[in-house]
């Protein structure tokens, strides 16, 4: 257990429902119990803060504040390799601050969780920005090079959007100006797009294995990577990719001029996700959906794990809820072999289908006051 990268303790303060809270962990298994409305998903909400440096329910950081307050704080003590560093987030309804060990620093220090939350669901049932946000996010977390790319890309995707819709410009002056902010997203797509099919391949070798252990299902399960242009050019390297961009900016200038937004990049791909020979947004019951979308998160935590050697914290936000009593007890029994630090959120201590375990700490949430639960 020495090794086992883990928070030591909870400290809020007028965050969300919670004015003060104080809150001694448990290294493996935390499990929050109450009803709806009354402060579980805040828990889980505020360790997700801590690592992303943003919330997976509002954009708005006054949702974040108490009513009445000018700010919020989250802080912790993480424990890794028999280290300890105290790390912060001083949340403000304009910005954040982060601090490490007392002192205040630029980046959001390093702590990594997966999460699952009943909006996860949307990522094989909804449009194509789900399925490229979890991407996105993944492969930010496995290389370094992603996320610095898909940074630069973005801006010059805002730069060359905002240069398409300036109705003051003419054609020619257009054009040109057009030209230099197109060789960046041509450079950047491309390392993105041999980036995402380099992540995809990595999916693919836990995901059988992974779905057939929650569904029992035999039919395999595989990601599909489907980038609007060089689908097969990905696994040739960046070079052939670069060239099959570029003749796609050159077809489809005239179409972007007229509709006045960029229609060539990795910003309009996709991702499909197939049952044997059928594919899962079209075709899949409902216990199928939630049985993939299991399976990916598996799937995501193996990676992470081989990436940082260590398993990274995971976060379950009302998972019971979502889920029939098999594939509920199938994913509990997977948890078991989870040998890092999980937070659970659940309406009863039923919906969460463990065996009697002495590596848990069970609380009982009511109205913003926890208490230990005996189990």
């Amino acid at each position: 257990m020495n090794n086992l990268v883990h928070l030591t303790y909870l400290r809020l303060q007028q965050f969300r429902n919670y004015p003060h809270l104080d809150l001694q962990l448990h290294p493996r298994l935390n499990i929050f119990v109450g009803n709806n409305a009354q402060g579980k998903t805040n828990i889980v909400e505020a360790v997700y803060f801590l690592s992303e440096g943003h919330s997976f329910r509002t954009s708005t950081a006054a949702d974040l504040l108490q009513w009445g307050e000018d700010r919020a704080q989250i802080g912790t003590e993480l424990m890794r390799d028999d280290l300890m560093d105290e790390i912060a987030v001083e949340v403000l309804a304009s910005r954040r601050n982060f601090f490490r060990n007392g002192k205040k620093v630029r980046n959001i220090p390093e702590l990594t969780t997966v999460l699952f939350a009943p909006e996860a669901l949307r990522l094989t049932k909804e449009g194509p920005s789900e399925r490229r946000q979890f991407l996105d996010h993944l492969l930010g977390q496995l290389y370094p090079s992603y996320r610095v790319a898909l940074r630069r890309y973005t801006q010059a995707l805002l730069n060359h959007n905002r240069l398409l819709r300036n109705e003051e410009m003419t054609y020619g002056d257009m054009a040109r100006q057009l030209d230099g902010w197109k060789t960046q997203l041509i450079d950047l797509g491309a390392e993105l797009t041999v980036l995402r099919s380099q992540g995809v391949a990595d999916i693919n070798r836990h995901l059988p294995e992974a779905y057939g252990a929650i569904s029992k299902q035999e039919a395999p399960l595989r990601l599909q990577y489907l980038p609007r242009y060089g689908a097969e050019e990905a696994l040739l390297g960046k070079d052939v990719v670069v060239g099959c961009l570029a003749k796609a900016f050159h077809d489809r200038r005239d179409d972007e001029m007229r509709r006045r937004t960029t229609l060539v990049g990795p910003h309009r791909d996709d991702l499909a996700a197939h049952i044997g020979n059928k594919e899962v947004r079209h075709f899949a019951s409902q216990g199928e959906h939630r049985s993939v979308v299991l399976a990916l998160k598996r799937c995501e935590i193996r990676l992470l794990e081989e990436v940082l050697g260590h398993p990274p914290i995971l976060l379950l936000d009302d998972v019971a809820s979502e889920l029939d009593p098999s594939r509920n007890h199938a994913y509990f029994s997977q948890l078991l072999a989870h040998t890092g630090q999980v937070f659970i959120s659940a309406v009863s201590a039923e919906d969460v289908d463990l065996p009697e375990t002495q590596e848990a700490r069970w609380f009982s949430v009511s109205s913003g006051q926890i208490d230990f639960l005996k189990k």
